[in-house]
């Protein structure tokens, strides 16, 4: 484990020394700036330089040499980028707060829900997979990734070959990493603030509600998109005059959008674009000798690097590049009088929408009629004219309810009480609704409320735009807030209780019979917030503590507040327990001792079991299973009625229905069948290994779509389970207490 402290920040320094390599002669003053690019531009050429190898079925045969090149380029980028990174510093103020923010989140989520071996697996069991089945078989097994490439996978592989990297014990060594990137990312949104703003408190806005320790192709999208509007907003100030800053800024982020929306599906044009681009800076920057501060083009060609790495990351691309740009088009006009005083009244008619949506939408439920109001149909026809298709995945992320649970868990309840008395401070009082005329406040709450009623809709996953919605929120409070405490009086004490009020509020609502079983788990975030409130009370008695020590406390108080949302919907997240429960983990200890023991078997091995033991064994071993899924509730209709049938012959004994179920479940089996190929193995029998559990009987025995918990059942098998299955096996059955492992052969026509 002390290895993998020394492995896992490869996981950054390998993508970002080939981006920064490629970006030697195109790097605009802005140091933060150039490095997180730099990781987004090594990241994607990576992945889509993998990609490229697998369509061409070559990646087999060039795997170890082309792991070896690019840590040798790697190198060579990060010793080129030596002077750079030498003279890289943050203040130290962001540093000690962001430290302040994110070590003990890191402690909570990693020692005490948590503790270490026990992290949550199934938010990483496609990307785990993947990994480890391209570093054993040196195949990039994507069969899914039409929408997006597999950067996190294609990195995790390459780290598993070359160094040994084992991860889920890498789970915990590479969260502060992923945590140190998200707060460089608030760090440049804060810049956004100009000089009505406050920008030590925007940061801790934004680093309250950004931070965390998850990471993904949405979330690097995502964090990407909020570069991009800090860079547009940058590149749109060095143009003069302002209509042909904007039309500069739509013009350039549409059309790039469209030219690698189009070039998305062909990996080698792209690469070599993303390649040359960087090539073609360093030729204008050399032959126009000016900085890359004040080259137009050089800004201009660094927007395009960035779009072309963000659109190949995840589908949802489309909407965070659009939102960046039409923001930093808005923000351009900021000296337009007219403009703030439209998007003023925008803002207050889209915020009082925002809270209407809501309860329209639980009066309709309370009060239901024959005709109840809904836009499910009109959502579907739209969805199905950009190309998707109406499906159970699609209907997750549909409705109001997910669109509100999602916005609460995105921002908590202090955020949005913070919301709430802006709001009504800028209609209330005649010195708030001066706001409205300052555009740091005005444009950028317009846009937050705007994205807001979007997502209340209930629109299919509208609610990924939540992260801008955070941000633009944060701007504008970061102008609101300072006026509102001067306003009310500075009011220590109230600033000292909230937190307190918070956390005994949140353990309170956590004693009901629902939350209880989860209780024990809020302990330290109810302690944390009651000792944050004592101390600002004591911190308020130095006048040169005070401003710190509130914005220390805002930000603190605000990433315990999500965490405490986040304990608020561990039911709704994870299901029930089974039975008392000593960590949030969704594995116990025999299945992952059951997954290590079949790291042994040959990847021909196919695994036939419930889905979440199936997803375990998966993330460990790199086998496939005879069926495919995106989410352990999407699974397909009739997948799922023939893995109930498979189950129930392996626990009577039954051969015969094992294998015939088996055959009709093949077809589907996707994965299985492209690694068999890619691997030249003609399939002549179905090696078949039944891991059941009494976790697959209950999953067995539920109703068809049922959610199960994602809890482990650690239950002993009944023994007529045990002698069926002995029955099935050839061979002797492997035991690991609570799980049967037996292996067997079919044909592929059962």
């Amino acid at each position: 484990m002390l290895i993998e402290n020394f492995v896992v920040p490869l996981f950054y320094a390998i993508p970002l020394g080939l981006g920064i390599l490629l970006l030697w002669r195109c790097r605009p003053g802005l140091p933060i700036m150039v490095l997180l690019t730099a990781f987004f531009l090594g990241a994607v050429v990576i992945a889509r330089t993998f990609e490229i190898a697998e369509r061409w079925y070559v990646l087999d045969h060039i795997y170890g040499a082309l792991v070896g090149s690019i840590i040798l380029l790697s190198t060579l980028g990060i010793l080129l980028g030596l002077p750079t990174l030498r003279g890289f510093r943050l203040p130290r103020a962001p540093l000690i707060l962001a430290a302040l923010v994110a070590a003990p989140a890191y402690l909570y989520e990693f020692f005490w829900l948590s503790s270490f071996p026990f992290t949550d697996l199934f938010a990483d069991i496609h990307s785990m997979k993947i990994a480890v089945e391209l570093a054993r078989s040196h195949v990039l097994n994507n069969i899914d990734g039409a929408s997006y490439i597999q950067v996190k996978p294609i990195l995790t592989g390459i780290l598993i070959s070359a160094f040994g990297h084992d991860p889920l014990a890498g789970a915990w060594a590479i969260a502060p990493w992923t945590a140190a990137f998200k707060v460089l990312v608030a760090w440049q949104a804060s810049q956004l603030v100009d000089r009505t703003g406050n920008r030590m408190l925007a940061f801790a806005l934004l680093s309250g509600t950004l931070l965390g320790f998850e990471l993904g192709n949405g979330t690097l999208c995502m964090l990407g998109s909020i570069m991009l509007l800090v860079l547009l907003g940058d590149f749109g100030a060095k143009i003069e005059k302002s209509w042909t800053a904007v039309g500069s800024i739509l013009l350039l982020s549409i059309g790039a959008l469209l030219f690698w929306r189009a070039l998305n599906p062909y990996a080698l044009p792209s690469v070599a674009f993303l390649v040359g681009v960087p090539i073609l800076g360093g030729i204008v920057g050399t032959l126009t000798r000016a900085s890359a501060e004040k080259s137009i083009w050089l800004f201009a060609l660094f927007i395009f690097v960035l779009i072309g790495c963000l659109v190949p990351l995840h589908r949802v691309s489309v909407l965070y590049i659009l939102i960046a740009a039409a923001a930093a088009a808005t923000w351009r006009l900021r000296d337009w009088p007219w403009l703030v005083t439209t998007m003023a009244w925008t803002a207050r008619a889209s915020t009082l929408a925002a809270g209407i949506i809501p309860l329209l939408a639980l009066g309709i439920w309370i009060f239901g009629t024959n005709n109840p109001l809904s836009l499910d149909d009109a959502f579907f026809e739209i969805m199905k004219l950009f190309g998707g298709s109406v499906s159970a995945e699609l209907l997750l992320g549909l409705g109001v309810k997910n669109a509100v649970i999602e916005w609460g868990a995105a921002t908590g309840a202090l955020f949005a009480m913070l919301v709430f008395a802006a709001f009504l401070y800028s209609i209330l009082s005649p010195d708030g609704r001066a706001l409205w005329k300052e555009p740091l406040f005005a444009l950028y709450w317009a846009l937050a409320a705007g994205l807001t009623c979007f997502i209340l809709t209930g629109f299919p996953f509208a609610y990924r735009a939540m992260p801008f919605v955070c941000v633009f929120f944060a701007l504008a409070l970061s102008t609101a807030l300072p006026r509102l405490w001067i306003r009310a009086g500075e009011p220590y004490r109230m600033a000292a209780a909230l937190p307190a009020l918070l956390g005994l509020t949140y353990a309170a609502v956590m004693t009901l019979p629902p939350l209880v079983t989860f209780s024990r788990f809020y302990i330290p975030l109810a302690a944390g917030l009651v000792l944050a409130g004592i101390a600002t009370l004591i911190t308020a008695t130095r006048p040169a503590w005070r401003a710190g020590s509130l914005v220390a406390l805002l930000a603190f108080t605000l990433m315990a507040d999500r965490l405490s949302a986040r304990a608020i919907l561990f039911p709704h997240s994870y299901g029930k327990p089974t039975n008392t429960i000593s960590a949030i983990t969704h594995y116990s200890a025999d299945e992952i001792e059951l997954a290590n023991y079949m790291k042994k078997l040959p990847l021909s091995t196919i695994i036939v079991s419930d889905p979440f033991t199936t997803s375990i064994i998966r993330a460990r071993t790199g086998l496939d299973s005879p069926y495919s899924y995106s989410n352990l509730d999407t699974l397909n209709e009739s997948s799922e009625r023939f893995l109930r049938i498979v189950l129930r012959a392996a626990s009577s004994g039954d051969r015969d229905g094992f294998c015939h179920a088996l055959a009709k479940m093949l077809p589907s089996a996707s994965e299985y069948a492209y690694l068999m190929k890619r691997m030249h193995q003609e399939v002549h029998t179905v090696a078949a290994v039944i891991a059941y559990s009494s976790r697959t009987r209950a999953w067995q025995d539920s109703a068809q779509g049922q959610r199960g918990s994602y809890f482990p059942a650690t239950a002993a098998l009944d023994e007529p389970t045990v002698r069926g299955i002995e029955q099935l096996a050839e061979g002797k059955i492997h035991w690991s207490g609570e799980i049967a492992l037996a292996g067997l052969s079919c044909t592929p026509e059962g």
